[in-house]
């Protein structure tokens, strides 16, 4: 047997309006969104009908499309939990209208707090403008707000002072591990930072650790009030056993794992509303990427 999947990944767009240096894309490089609102309405209802209920909205940047509240709204009548990851840079034009939609939670990336260095990391000169986002949607009554860091060797030294932005603001915070997909081998190698070997350096000031077992198995530290969740990914095969996830791409495709090529097209059984084909596919997918951690 293998575990239920809990929780649908839904990638609505492969654009994005900035240019991080170790973005994988989500470990897929479509050229065209091809699902609708009431393709994703479909997809919701279907998922909910096994227990699928929570849903994380992501990109590319996924406030890059203008129906993305319509998105939050089909979804969230079917949801117990809906959230977004985004970059933050536009999440001012639809902090409120997302909240109104029914999204639970946001996750926004900030890599660091020195402007020079996202600069570097992201391409864009916009740490203030999303900084400032960031604190609007604090207050705007989610249940969650999330800062994303994926910690390389430029920012680990930025750790604390994120720590101390997310208490401050009542935030939480997420330190991500790179991942080796989407970027050279080279570029890799010179930018990883074994997140085991920060867990380590941070467990000493935690009050507490939990684990979250619905979710990769992720180590939770609380650390001056503030939740710090660790993304291990990295030949991790905890991490793996503790998946509870699939994915979708913005063109239709189902996939079991962001490391694992293999995926199953279900476009046309969405545009012919074939929830049974749908289902069927959903448990092919996660059949045929169990194995890799049994």
């Amino acid at each position: 047997m293998y575990p239920s999947v809990l929780r649908l990944r839904v990638k609505v767009t492969n654009k994005c309006n900035l240019n991080c240096i170790f973005c994988h894309r989500e470990g897929s490089n479509e050229s065209r969104d091809l699902l609708t609102v009431s393709d994703y309405e479909f997809i919701g209802k279907t998922c909910a009908s096994i227990g699928i209920r929570r849903f994380k909205i992501s990109g590319g940047e996924p406030l890059l499309r203008e129906d993305i509240v319509e998105i939050v709204r089909v979804l969230s009548p079917v949801s117990e939990d809906i959230s977004i990851t985004t970059n933050g840079v536009l999440l001012d034009r639809y902090v409120d209208s997302l909240r109104s939609a029914g999204l639970n939670r946001l996750n926004v990336s900030v890599h660091t707090l020195d402007r020079r260095k996202y600069r570097y990391i992201t391409g864009r000169d916009l740490l203030e403008k999303v900084l400032d986002n960031v604190l609007t949607a604090s207050k705007a009554g989610f249940r969650q707000v999330k800062i994303n860091a994926v910690v390389t060797k430029l920012n680990y030294e930025d750790i604390p002072s994120l720590i101390r932005f997310c208490r401050e603001h009542g935030l939480s915070l997420q330190l991500i591990e790179l991942m080796p997909i989407g970027i050279s081998r080279a570029l890799f190698e010179s930018l990883h930072v074994p997140l085991l070997d920060v867990m380590h350096k941070l467990v000493s000031k935690a009050r507490d650790l939990r684990i979250r077992e619905d979710l990769h198995n992720r180590p939770v530290l609380y650390i001056d009030d503030v939740a710090i969740e660790l993304v291990m990914g990295v030949n991790n095969v905890e991490f793996c056993r503790g998946c509870r996830q699939i994915r979708l791409t913005s063109d239709g495709k189902l996939r079991g794992c962001i490391y694992r090529p293999f995926e199953i097209d279900v476009l046309d059984l969405v545009k012919r509303r074939d929830s049974e084909g749908l289902l069927s596919a959903i448990r092919e997918i996660r059949k045929m990427w169990t194995p890799m951690w049994r």
